[in-house]
């Protein structure tokens, strides 16, 4: 501010500024987590971006422009996870014998099947 007033570029705030982080921090007893909590994320972020576009914007971007960004692309994750069938095991239906079928088979060959 004094540096403002002594080259005459001093400018009120017009609106209001939002202070804090943009994630919840879990470890809030932890003075080191607390401060370095960021650079992990950072890395953390870096590595899982496909494109070097991503990687340079993670690093340098803006940070509520990339919480921004995260949200967006877990949302499309979430809604094109939304059509798959995550039933990959099915159960086997039960086993049908009709008469037919009976018929062609003797107790023999139902009783002494090889393994």
């Amino acid at each position: 501010m004094i540096w403002d007033r002594m080259f005459n570029t001093y400018q009120k705030e017009e609106e209001k500024v939002k202070y804090g982080v943009t994630q919840n921090i879990q470890n809030k007893a932890n003075p080191f987590h607390i401060n370095f909590h960021e650079l992990s994320e950072i890395w953390h972020d870096i590595r899982s971006a496909r494109t070097w576009r991503l990687r340079l914007f993670y690093l340098f971007g803006d940070p509520i422009a990339i919480h921004e960004k995260k949200t967006a692309l877990s949302k499309a994750r979430m809604k094109g996870a939304a059509g798959l069938d995550f039933n990959i095991v099915k159960k086997k239906r039960p086993l049908e014998i009709d008469a037919a079928s009976i018929k062609n088979c003797t107790l023999k060959k139902m009783w002494h099947q090889d393994y």
